[in-house]
Order: structure tokens, then C-alpha cells, then sequence
């Protein structure tokens, strides 16, 4: 039951990225089609987190009620009825109920894998499949160049609809395989933090990492293009950032138990505050910070069971997902108020500031836990 849950979290998070890389290379054609403003994209893109936010924190009351298994299905099915609704709208109001939707059911889909792989799995499965849905969001710009030369936009939708369909299927033939208990090896993990404290340095740490991946991603071709390069060399500094990304991902699932998740988000967080100033003179630090950042998200969701308690993992990491959507619009809105009152070349200090808060935090957090893994979740 593990290895079949195991490949439809894999295959569902390929599923989940799919859709979040097709949206920016579309977007010229859909609001051609729908004859809206540029910045409508804006108003998709805020339902998609709004929804999200909402999926996620309700994601534990929901999960009690329902079943892992009947949830995550729950949320396969709607993906795929948003999907197709938005292939198929001719009408913006359309595509903007399809957003909302996308937003909650996709945030079932990954909230409920999340928690099931932190309490069930160890961490090479948790990296691999945040690698995954990677491997989405770099297929989705693909599946738009073939929709667009086979003449509309609307078949990159129709295939990611097919594709959240067939998975679907599955979660729903496969529902009874997810435990709904936490397995009997976590009874011996007490945290020794108050739950209180201990959630609360978890939701700014998620806050933050979201935060500043997001924002990297969004205002580093700004900082590179006002220093003088070229729009074509600062997007592909900004893809060799998200190539290192991904990449680091991969390595982290290829490295499983051999480096304890406590170790990645030290080392990880460290290394991304190094990228980050040496990006005040190099672009060099943009993959760099990419590497560091990688694992820190996955990690951060297999410490939350030692954290916080088993019997409150589902519950704290649908709050912490939250928190990182929030984290993604604050930090960002927070840049560019910076570039624009401050001037772009802040834009840097500003992230090596944030990422410098982040490794403090963590460091408040481990030494406050006294039930950190030294490699993953308790074996059987």
C-alpha cells in the first residue's frame, strides 16, 4: 500500500505543477481571446491563492471527516472539472470560477499528500515529490507551445484536464490504501516545545521560505536588466535559479536518509543567504540561492510531526501552507514597494535581510525542539 500511495503522490504532484507553469506562457493568447487588460492575469492568479488558503486551512477538519484517501480523490476530481472549465469558458467570468476552484481542490490534492508522506514516508519521497511537481511546472510552458501551434491555448487546458482526470481515477480506486491514524512508531515523538511556540516559529518559517522563493523568482531579471544586462541573459540567469532548484530537489530525493531534514534547512538556508549576497555582485548567486532554498520546503514538512506533535501534523501543515501563500503575495508586494520607494537596488539587501531573519528563526526552532530526526521519520 506504501509504494502504490508512493507513485499516485508522485504522479499527482506532476498533475498539481502542470497548470501553474502553463497560465504565464498563455497568457498573452487567453487575454487576446477574452480581450481583458494585462493586468487581469492578477485577478487569476489572486482566486488561485485565495482558494488555496482556504483548501488549506480547512484541509484537517476535512481530512477527520472524509478520509485521507476519499479527500486527496475528492480534490483530483475537482482539479480536473476546474481544468476543463477553463478550456473550455468562452466567458472571463468563467475562468475566474475555474481559478477559485483550481485553488481549493488543487489545495486538497497537496495539502493531504503532504501530510500523508510526512507522517508515512520519509524524506527522499517528500523531496521527490516536490521534484515532481517541478517537472510539472517546466512541462506546462511545453504543453502551451504545442497547444499554441495546434492552433489555441484551450488544449493545454483540455490535456492537463485529461491528465488530473486520469489521475482522479486512480485516487479514487486507491482511497482505502491512505491510513487515517498516525502509524504506531510516532507515539514515542513527544515535541518539548509548547505547541503554541513551536507553531508559531513553523508558520514564519514557512512564511519566509515561500516567500523568498517566490520573490527571487519574480525581481531577479529586474535587478539584473537595471544593472545593465540584457533581457535574454537575465532570463536565463533566472532559469539557471530555478534549474538549480529543481535540481537540488532531485539530489535531496536521490540522498534520502543519508542527510537528516534538520540538516538540509540549516545547510540549505545558510547557503541561500550566501547566494543572496553574493548576488549583490555576481549573478552567480542566483542558482546558488536556488540550490540553497531547494529543500528547505519538503524538509520543513517532514520536521512538522517531530515539531509539533503526529496527532497535529495534518492540521499545522495545512496552516502552513497558508502561511506560505501569504508569505509569497507579502514578500513580493514588499519588494516592489522597496524598488519602487527605495530604488532596485535595494532589492538585493532586502532579500539577504529576509533570508538572514530565516536562518535566526531556524536556529530559535531547532534549539528549541528536542525531538529533531537524525533521518527522517521513525522506521518501522
Amino acid at each position: 500500500m506504501r509504494d502504490r500511495t508512493a507513485l499516485l503522490a508522485l504522479v499527482a504532484f506532476v498533475a498539481l505543477g502542470l497548470p501553474d507553469g502553463m497560465l504565464g506562457p498563455a497568457w498573452p493568447a487567453i487575454r487576446s481571446d477574452l480581450g481583458q487588460p494585462l493586468a487581469a492575469l492578477g485577478e487569476l492568479t489572486a482566486l488561485l491563492s485565495a482558494g488555496f488558503v482556504v483548501s488549506s486551512l480547512v484541509s484537517a477538519r476535512l481530512q477527520r471527516r472524509l478520509g485521507p484517501g476519499t479527500y486527496v480523490a475528492l480534490g483530483g476530481t475537482g482539479s480536473a472539472a476546474a481544468l476543463a472549465l477553463f478550456a473550455s469558458s468562452q466567458w472571463w467570468a468563467g475562468l475566474l470560477v475555474a481559478s477559485l476552484s483550481l485553488g481549493v481542490f488543487g489545495g486538497c490534492v497537496d495539502s493531504g499528500f503532504n501530510g500523508h508522506v510526512a507522517l508515512n514516508h520519509g524524506p527522499r519521497l517528500m523531496n521527490a515529490l516536490h521534484a515532481c511537481y517541478g517537472a510539472g511546472t517546466t512541462l506546462g510552458p511545453l504543453v502551451v507551445a504545442a497547444a499554441l501551434a495546434s492552433g489555441s491555448w484551450r488544449w493545454a487546458w483540455a490535456v492537463a484536464a485529461a491528465f488530473a482526470g486520469t489521475v482522479s481515477v486512480a485516487l479514487w480506486a486507491s482511497r482505502d490504501a491512505f491510513p487515517v491514524a498516525p502509524p504506531e512508531r510516532w507515539r514515542d515523538i513527544v515535541p518539548s516545545t509548547s505547541t503554541r511556540a513551536a507553531t508559531v516559529l513553523m508558520l514564519a518559517l514557512f512564511f519566509l521560505i515561500v516567500g523568498i522563493e517566490v520573490g527571487i523568482g519574480a525581481w531577479s531579471a529586474t535587478v539584473l536588466e537595471h544593472r545593465g544586462m540584457s533581457d535574454g541573459r537575465a532570463a536565463v540567469w533566472v532559469a539557471s535559479y530555478w534549474a538549480c532548484f529543481t535540481a537540488g530537489r532531485v539530489g535531496l530525493a536521490a540522498a534520502g536518509r543519508r542527510l537528516s531534514p534538520e540538516a538540509t534547512v540549516r545547510g540549505g538556508a545558510a547557503l541561500a543567504l550566501l547566494g543572496l549576497v553574493v548576488l549583490e555582485w555576481s549573478p552567480v548567486g542566483l542558482p546558488v540561492a536556488g540550490l540553497g532554498l531547494a529543500g528547505l520546503f519538503p524538509a520543513l514538512v517532514t520536521l512538522t510531526p517531530f515539531r509539533l506533535g503526529a496527532d497535529r501534523a495534518r492540521a499545522a501543515i495545512g496552516y502552513q501552507f497558508a502561511a506560505g501563500t501569504v508569505g509569497a503575495t507579502s514578500i513580493v508586494g514588499a519588494a516592489g514597494l522597496t524598488a519602487q520607494f527605495v530604488g532596485i537596488g535595494a532589492l538585493v539587501p532586502f532579500f539577504v535581510a529576509a533570508a538572514a531573519v530565516l536562518v535566526a528563526l531556524e536556529l530559535v526552532a531547532a534549539r528549541a525542539s528536542g525531538s529533531e530526526p537524525q533521518s527522517g521519520p521513525p522506521r518501522r
